[in-house]
């Protein structure tokens, strides 16, 4: 029977792995009292590798859910979070993760998270938007109808080959744009958004931020677009990375941009429907 683990979430301001908040855990043995970590306090390990995912709470016990433990984050940054370009409120929350554990390759124990299934009650159905899809050299954009859209999911699954690099573009038709690069030659994931719309607010938001990453030979994008804010989950959740985005409107567009080497093998998405009535 494998030893039951327990999970420490501490959530820092600053310290954060991109500056300001951020979310660190540890994984150990707790008798009641006292918590003893798998690893030393000064190594970082990150929930979230992005400006956005702070302060999350957790919860059990969920009616037909077999996640045991499900976490929502809240989506800003106290470098900027008083000073975001929204009127009806200054902040939002992540879409509810379902964490668990999962064994890297060197027999250490770490989190991942996936999507609550009842996402799907607000979902649309999945197109094919793609497959078996290079750019080597220039870009191919990917066929998505994006009237009346509130929000959109897209999953991909991208052949990254040793040196790779693939990039990813969100857009709009304003020129506003997000790319998410997969940069297997130095082992990263890094998300862009100097160009994603309205970022002069705070000289902290916009930038490159980067995530370290373990590629393979495949690699699987989840990626959900909102008005406001782009949840990315790497290779079914073991990478998260949560960002705020003021386009004049929704990111909805997508395409594979310039690459090396690279393809994307399958691609689709469906949109979401606002929670609001």
């Amino acid at each position: 029977m494998e030893k039951k683990k327990w999970v420490l979430l501490v959530s820092v301001n600053p310290g954060g792995p991109n500056g300001g908040s951020g979310t660190k855990y540890f994984i150990g043995d707790f008798n009641g009292s006292k918590f003893k970590s798998d690893w030393p306090a000064e190594k970082e390990v990150w929930l979230d590798h992005g400006k956005d995912n702070y302060a999350g709470v957790t919860w059990s016990n969920e009616p037909n859910n077999e996640i045991s433990r499900t976490y929502l984050g809240w989506m800003s940054n106290w470098q900027y979070a008083n000073v975001v370009p929204t009127e009806a409120w200054r902040g939002t929350m992540t879409l509810p993760r379902g964490l668990t554990l999962w064994t890297n390759e060197n027999g250490k124990k770490r989190l991942k998270a996936s999507l609550v299934e009842n996402l799907d009650k607000i979902a649309g159905e999945w197109q094919s938007i793609g497959s078996n899809i290079s750019a080597s050299g220039g870009s191919k954009k990917l066929p998505f109808n994006l009237e009346n859209v509130s929000a959109c999911q897209f999953t991909l699954k991208l052949e990254t080959p040793e040196n790779s690099v693939s990039n990813i573009e969100l857009s709009n038709p304003e020129g506003n744009k997000v790319i998410i690069t997969l940069d297997r030659s130095e082992n990263k994931v890094t998300f862009d958004r100097r160009k994603s719309g309205k970022t002069d607010f705070s000289e902290n938001f916009p930038g490159v931020f980067p995530a370290p990453w373990d590629f393979k030979n495949t690699t699987t994008l989840n990626i959900i677009v909102d008005q406001s804010s782009i949840e990315l989950f790497v290779d079914e959740g073991r990478l998260q990375m949560t960002h705020l985005v003021f386009p004049k409107s929704i990111l909805g567009q997508i395409k594979i941009a310039e690459t090396d080497n690279a393809s994307i093998l399958s691609a689709r998405a469906r949109e979401l429907k606002s929670i609001w009535k």
